[in-house]
């Protein structure tokens, strides 16, 4: 009686700490997001891993779409680098963008153009879902830590069916 039990979620975060001072940079604010605005969308919950799993299995499998990994994230350095040139926003920011803007547009252009044939494959949804994921960093935080965290190689010829995935 009287006691009061705070419950919060489980969350995780990496960082590559190559420099002292990119350890003392992981701050984060009242609401337990960090200060870098690079980073606001981090950190993530736990339950969050199976939406980068899939994330990561709706990316164009390199043994059939001669699609690399490496062109993967080259796509994403792109998007992310136009994001800091155009200083378009990251998170719920990013996904209130009008989708006439330029920069949601430029996002689902480049996406569509990283496997001609990959593409135009993937459902509605999935298109939709890597849109979103791309535009709110979240896709490019998924190809970043997903393997690290797991330890699997590039993307599967095939994603799980539960959750939309390709069959």
């Amino acid at each position: 009686p009287g006691d009061v039990v705070e419950v919060r979620p489980s969350r995780f975060d990496v960082e590559f700490l190559d420099t002292p001072g990119r350890r003392l940079a992981l701050t984060y604010d009242e609401h337990g997001r960090r200060h870098d605005p690079d980073r606001q969308q981090r950190p993530y919950c736990l339950d969050q891993l199976p939406e980068f799993r899939q994330l990561w299995c709706l990316l164009p499998p390199s043994h059939t779409d001669a699609i690399d990994t490496t062109q993967v994230r080259q796509l994403l350095t792109l998007i992310e680098t136009k994001r800091t040139a155009w200083r378009e926003p990251r998170g719920p920011a990013a996904l209130a963008l009008p989708p006439t803007s330029v920069f949601p547009r430029f996002v689902a252009d480049a996406l569509a153009q990283l496997g001609a044939d990959w593409w135009p494959r993937l459902r509605r949804a999935e298109r939709r879902q890597l849109q979103q994921a791309a535009l709110s960093g979240l896709l490019a935080d998924a190809v970043e830590l997903y393997p690290d965290l797991t330890g699997d190689s590039p993307p599967p010829s095939a994603a799980p069916t539960a959750g939309g995935g390709r069959s």
